[in-house]
């Protein structure tokens, strides 16, 4: 007899019986590595499931450890901001 799953990932398709995140305020339950990849493409923090703002993830693995999304979040839009450059790699004075 199998073991009943966890829940199943909504961004993979696959139930889950490993490592999983756990978004607030929803509560909606991802696979680690799929909601950590789908932030990190994001360009907002909502919930893949119902697209409620997110303001933080539990991970919970070997202890509880929580992670502010929008910390994180502020931190990428301007490291992505800088690596930007102007269309013809000059800068205008």
């Amino acid at each position: 007899m199998s073991e009943s799953p966890q829940f199943m990932c909504a961004i993979c398709l696959e139930e889950g019986h490993e490592e999983f995140g756990e978004l607030h305020p929803c509560r909606h339950k991802f696979h680690k590595e799929c909601i950590r990849r789908w932030h990190t493409g994001a360009i907002d923090l909502k919930c893949p499931t119902c697209r409620i703002e997110s303001d933080s993830l539990s991970y919970n693995f070997a202890g509880r450890h929580d992670i502010d999304l929008k910390t994180g979040f502020k931190i990428k839009t301007v490291i992505d901001y800088q690596n930007t450059r102007p269309p013809n790699d000059e800068v205008r004075r």
